[in-house]
C-alpha cells in the first residue's frame, strides 16, 4: 500500500512533466533526468545535456521502435534488460544532430504519432531505448517509469532520459543522496521507481475488485488513467 509521500512525489512529478519541466528519477543505480520528448525544448534540452553524461536517450515502446524501424544495436543481449536501439537523428530541422536544438527536435519527432521511418537517419546522435510493451507493474525498469510517468501526464508515451552526473566528483555519476538533493536546488521533482510502482498498484486496487478480475482488463486500465493535466507554465 502507498504512503501519502508516494502520492504526493508522484503528482508532483506528473504535474512538473505536463508544464514541460524534467523531473528527478531516483533509485539505487543512480539518478536520470526525464522530461516528456512531446514537449522538449531547446532549452531543456541543453539544461539535460549540462548537467548529465552528455549521452541523451529517448525511452519508447518496443512496438513504436518496430514501427519507425530502430532495432536493437545487439540483438543477442538480456532480453530482462531494456535494449539500446539504433541510434537517430531528425532527417529535416537539423544540421549535425549533436546540438541541444537538433536533439531536441529529434525527441520531439518520435512524440509524434505521425512521424515514419522515413523522417529519421541513421545513425545519429540520440540512443532510443526500447521498453517493454503494457503495465509499468510487468517491468519497472527507468524506461518503463519514464513512459508511465509521461503518460499520466497526459502526453505521448516517449521520454528523454539521461543520467546526471555528480556534483561533488565530476568524474563519478551521481548518486542517490546527491539526486535528490539536486532536485531540491533546482526546484525539480524526485521520485524512485518504486513510487510509481506503488502508486500502480493503489490504481490497481482500486480499478478492479479482485486480482482475479484483472485478465478480464487485460492491464488497460493502465493506459486510460490520467492525472488531470495542470495549466502549462509560460
Amino acid at each position: 500500500m502507498s504512503t501519502s509521500a508516494d502520492v504526493t512525489a508522484v503528482s508532483a512529478a506528473v504535474a512538473q512533466l505536463a508544464r514541460a519541466h524534467p523531473v528527478v528519477l531516483v533509485d539505487e543505480a543512480g539518478v536520470v533526468l526525464v522530461h516528456a520528448a512531446a514537449t522538449i525544448t531547446t532549452e531543456a534540452m541543453a539544461f539535460i545535456v549540462k548537467h548529465t553524461s552528455g549521452l541523451v536517450y529517448v525511452a519508447l515502446t518496443a512496438s513504436r521502435c518496430a514501427q519507425l524501424r530502430l532495432p536493437p544495436m545487439w540483438p543477442f543481449g538480456d532480453p530482462s534488460a531494456p535494449d539500446h536501439c539504433v541510434t537517430f537523428d531528425a532527417r529535416e530541422g537539423t544540421t549535425t544532430g549533436i546540438s541541444a536544438h537538433d536533439r531536441a527536435v529529434g525527441a520531439k519527432l518520435l512524440a509524434r504519432s505521425d512521424t515514419t521511418h522515413a523522417d529519421l537517419l541513421r545513425p545519429g546522435h540520440l540512443i532510443p531505448i526500447r521498453a517493454a510493451d503494457g503495465p509499468v507493474l510487468a517491468r519497472a525498469g527507468r524506461p518503463e517509469t519514464a513512459i508511465r510517468l509521461v503518460e499520466l501526464a497526459g502526453l505521448p508515451p516517449v521520454a528523454v532520459l539521461a543520467e546526471v552526473v555528480s556534483t561533488q566528483e565530476p568524474t563519478r555519476m551521481c548518486t542517490e543522496a546527491e539526486g535528490r538533493q539536486f532536485a531540491t536546488e533546482h526546484g525539480l521533482a524526485a521520485l524512485s521507481p518504486a513510487d510509481v510502482v506503488r502508486h500502480e498498484c493503489d490504481l490497481l486496487a482500486q480499478l478492479v475488485g479482485s486480482p482475479g478480475d484483472l485478465g478480464a482488463h487485460g492491464g488497460q486500465p493502465f493506459q486510460r488513467t490520467v492525472i488531470p493535466r495542470p495549466e502549462r507554465d509560460n
